[in-house]
This record gives C-alpha cells, sequence and structure tokens, in this order.
C-alpha cells in the first residue's frame, strides 16, 4: 500500500509516465486528473497488506452492508460523514425530518448510533488512515492472502524478500523517478546471490499463458518491471510477478518475466521518457497535435 509520504512526492512514477505511450493528451488529463481508488484497487491493496506487511492488518476495516434507503443506512451515512451522536436529538413522539435531513431520532436508533461510533468512529474520524472493505471484499481478502500462502513457489518467494514495501528514488534519462517495490531479496532459484524484484498483482484473468502475456502488455507490468530494475543500475534482476486472482477458487500462478517481455518494457520505457522530455522542451503544455498516419 503506498505511503501518504510516497504519495505526496512529486517525482514522476511508472504509472503516471507509461499513459503517455497512449499520447501526451492521456497523460496531461491523468496528470491533473487523479482517479479515486476503486474497491477492485482497495482489495488489491489489503491483498498487499496481509501478504507483504501483516503488522498492519488492523488498517483493514471490514463494513457492515446497510441498505442505503432504510432510515439507519442514511443515519449510517451520516456518521460516515463525521456527524456525532450529539447531532440526532432523541424523541419518544413523532420524528421530524426535513428534506431528508434527520432532525429527531428515536431510542432504539440512538443505540444504533452509539453502538456504530463505538465500532467505528476512529475510521469515520480519519478515512484515509484506513482501507475501508464491504464484508465481501474482506473476506475475499483473506481467502486470497491464504491462497498465496499455500503456493510453494510464490510462499518462497515472498520469503526470500529481505524488504518490504521500499520506496527508492532516482533519476533515468534525466527525469527523476521514485518507486516502491512491493519487495526485493536475493534469486531463491538460483544461487541465491542474483537480485530479485517481486510484484504482487490481484486479476480476473485465467492461468493461461496466453492470457497472461497479454495481461501484461496491456497494463505494462513489463514496463513497470523494466523501470523497476533500474533500482539495480545495469544488474538484470530476477522478476517476478506474483498472480493472485480475486475470484474462487482464487488460484495463485507465480511467474518470472522472460528477457524477451523484459527487453520490450525497456524499449517502450526509453520511448516514453523521450517523449515526456521532448514535451518538457519544445511543448511544456503538452498540448496533442495527433497527425494522420496510416496504420
Amino acid at each position: 500500500m503506498l505511503s501518504k509520504e510516497y504519495i505526496n512526492n512529486p517525482r514522476m512514477s511508472q504509472s503516471k509516465l507509461k499513459v503517455i505511450l497512449d499520447g501526451i493528451e492521456e497523460f496531461k488529463y491523468n496528470l491533473d486528473n487523479p482517479k479515486l481508488p476503486s474497491d477492485e484497487q482497495n482489495l488489491g491493496s489489503a491483498v498487499h497488506i496481509l501478504l507483504l506487511e501483516p503488522e498492519k492488518s488492523n488498517i483493514i476495516i471490514k463494513m457492515p452492508k446497510i441498505n442505503g434507503t432504510t432510515r439507519k443506512g442514511k443515519i449510517f451515512k451520516l456518521l460516515q460523514e463525521g456527524k456525532a451522536p450529539s447531532f440526532f436529538p432523541v424523541t419518544t413522539k413523532t420524528k421530524k425530518q426535513e428534506e431528508g435531513l434527520f432532525y429527531e431520532v428515536d431510542n432504539e436508533e440512538m443505540n444504533f448510533i452509539l453502538k456504530t461510533s463505538s465500532e467505528f468512529g476512529h475510521v469515520f474520524t480519519e478515512p484515509n488512515n484506513f482501507l475501508i472493505l464491504s464484508e465481501d471484499d474482506y473476506e475475499k481478502a483473506h481467502r486470497m492472502a491464504e491462497a498465496a500462502f499455500k503456493n510453494e513457489d510464490t510462499a518462497l518467494i515472498l520469503k526470500s524478500a529481505t524488504h518490504y514495501e521500499k520506496t527508492h528514488i532516482f533519476d533515468y534519462m534525466g527525469i527523476p523517478f521514485k518507486c516502491q517495490l512491493d519487495g526485493h531479496g536475493f534469486d531463491p532459484f538460483t544461487n541465491g546471490f542474483d537480485p530479485m524484484i517481486l510484484d504482487l498483482k490481484t486479476t480476473s484473468i485465467r492461468n493461461n499463458d496466453f492470457e497472461i502475456r497479454n495481461e501484461i502488455r496491456k497494463r505494462r507490468y513489463h514496463f513497470q518491471a523494466a523501470l523497476y530494475s533500474k533500482v539495480f543500475g545495469d544488474t538484470i534482476p530476477f522478476y517476478g510477478i506474483l498472480f493472485v486472482r480475486n475470484m474462487a477458487p482464487y488460484s495463485v500462478f507465480p511467474v518470472r518475466l522472460s528477457q524477451e517481455l523484459l527487453d520490450e518494457g525497456r524499449y517502450q520505457l526509453d520511448e516514453a521518457c523521450t517523449i515526456y522530455n521532448h514535451c518538457l522542451e519544445h511543448n511544456p503544455e503538452f498540448i496533442p497535435n495527433n497527425r494522420l498516419r496510416i496504420i
């Protein structure tokens, strides 16, 4: 899970830069309009914590499923927005409400408010300090982590890492970069002295070489591998991607990137850096001007 310090660091990252290969307008738009984490990304972050930083698992919060159209559902939403129990006056008479805003609650509802505030008040007060999952995703994250630990090669790779979620900063082609490696250590399948990078991915694809290769190319995981490998300078590390499927039966399939995919990723990385540097020098506003071409 990315730290606040990492997110606030202004250096370039692979996730930001690789979009420039789809057009400088795509790059500029994504830079100006960062996306909020989706439920799928939060599930992936939870699995990362359970596998790589289990000591932080207490920040993963299972949020109960409550019908938002009911009074309790609306009360729950107000509590999520930071309303304290004192916001809700208690009455034994007819409860007053205007334009969907609560003014009064009964004793039963106040008991619900007090219980909910006791259990989740700290989360509602500082939601950015927690990873909030639905009940279904909470159970799924634990099932996925359990499946990963049961996979022999995945467990070996995880145990061979000496650092988890460690941030690195470096320059490449004149660009200041940052990256946070899921894990790195030494290759357990050779002599244990060669450097290793592990990358954990939650996925919906099946355990099929064709699908895995297409997924790597589609999401440019090999681009990421090319940049992360720069942490070790000119040395080519073992780069392993641990895929954990996010649906039953939660298949786990570790793969090592081939030299072919690593070379392809390095080519794309250099191309992206060249485009970015050219824009900084000649088109700092990243104004698109896509010309006619034959495909």
